[in-house]
């Protein structure tokens, strides 16, 4: 721009100084409070507390997450779970998992689980697997009961190649060697009810190190199988947007603003929105039941918050840096010491809170509105989604509106 086309910054800055709106005077009043060096150092203070608080309570956080879904209450599937957890208590104190069991090849000529082939090594593997985890929860007591169920194959052959798994083979239902066809069959384990995620890892490794070698494809399956799964994907989904997402926003942050200093800024905000959302969520989490798709949303929201606003405040004090170095040129002052006078940098930050920080909390409120209204309806997932998207949205706004300017002053005060 064209340096003497702009106004007078003396008349723009006692323009803005005398603008009788309410957030300007909030506006006007906190960056008062900010050229306290003590009130900065306060709140810097402050939010290296919350990082150190979410360092304790995120991973808590994200263990407590559930992939449960119970049905809303006065509906028939939550009259349906209350009736059976009265009339059968094990229903709701025990959980269940089961092993898929089915031969590698099963095209092969000899594809039955009950010829003299296979049968023993079968019984072999039901007897290891069901010993080595009898052994791994002894202490725990949380493995009640682990039984194959070879037998079912020689008694009930309808029944194990029909409802459980069709044979693959050409011959379906035939006759191998005298014996009924039997392409599959299941172990069954029974836990208590406060079984969790790692045990299921740890049942899961045992089956691995007996099934790999075998002849046999062998799979754990149950609820709890899903539940252990749904927490793998959050942390590799966690893991992609560290590695992946996250450096190549970074990327286009720094190709916009072209400032190593602001990508710093940037780099804090997320570190601090990230701990702060985290924290808030762990008592939530303690207190009704947060899925485990919440945290990766949680993740994808900080991120793209924070990293709009962050351009919305940080461009805007470059933009507003520009102009006072204009005005230093024009006066024959040398334009690099722009943030010399203390004056001159308490109106830029005034400027880039007066007006990007207003639309930012005017956008973070309206989009954080929205998720509240999900709160509203009885479905637990839509519960959990919304107010985990509601504090990313809230922590964004309170992080990038009282850190950012913070930080600038930090970073170029000198």
């Amino acid at each position: 721009r064209n340096c003497f086309e702009k106004k007078n910054q003396k008349n723009t800055n006692h323009h803005m100084t005398n603008s009788s709106g309410l957030h300007t005077r909030i506006v006007k009043r906190f960056t008062n409070l900010l050229q306290r060096k003590r009130t900065r150092w306060s709140v810097v203070a402050i939010w290296m507390v919350v990082v150190a608080l979410g360092a304790f309570f995120a991973p808590k956080f994200l263990k407590s997450c559930d992939s449960k879904i119970t049905p809303p209450s006065s509906t028939q599937g939550h009259e349906a779970d209350e009736k059976a957890s009265r009339w059968f208590p094990s229903f709701s104190s025990s959980k269940s998992m089961a092993v898929y069991v089915t031969l590698k090849n099963p095209n092969s000529p000899n594809s039955s689980l009950v010829d003299e082939t296979h049968k023993p090594l079968l019984q072999k593997l039901e007897t290891d697997f069901c010993s080595d985890a009898a052994k791994r929860f002894k202490e725990s007591k949380r493995l009640i009961s682990c039984s194959g169920y070879t037998t079912i194959c020689k008694l009930l052959p309808l029944t194990s190649t029909q409802l459980i798994s069709p044979p693959k083979c050409a011959n379906d239902c035939a006759q191998v060697k005298g014996e009924s066809m039997c392409s599959s069959s299941v172990i069954a384990l029974t836990m208590t009810s406060d079984w969790d995620n790692g045990d299921t890892k740890d049942t899961v490794d045992i089956l691995k190190s007996h099934a790999d070698d075998s002849l046999f494809d062998a799979t754990l399956t149950g609820n709890e199988v899903f539940y252990y799964e749904g927490e793998h994907m959050i942390a590799e989904t966690l893991h992609t947007m560290d590695t992946v997402s996250l450096p190549l926003a970074v990327l286009v942050v720094w190709i916009t603003l072209g400032n190593i200093r602001m990508l710093l800024i940037l780099g804090f905000n997320i570190l601090i929105c990230l701990t702060l959302a985290f924290t808030i969520m762990y008592p939530i989490a303690q207190s009704t039941t947060v899925y485990t798709t919440v945290p990766s949303m949680m993740m994808s929201v900080i991120i793209a918050m924070s990293i709009d606003y962050s351009l919305f405040l940080l461009a805007r004090f470059q933009e507003e840096v520009k102009k006072e170095k204009c005005a230093l040129r024009k006066a024959n002052v040398d334009a690099s010491r722009v943030f010399a006078d203390e004056v001159r940098l308490w109106c830029i930050i005034f400027t880039m809170l007066d007006h990007a920080g207003y639309n930012v909390f005017v956008s973070g409120t309206c989009l954080m509105l929205c998720f509240i209204g999900l709160l509203c309806f009885p479905v637990s997932l839509i519960f959990s989604l919304g107010a985990g998207a509601a504090v990313a949205v809230s922590s964004a706004i309170l992080v990038n509106l009282s850190m950012s300017p913070v930080l600038l002053y930090v970073v170029f005060e000198r």
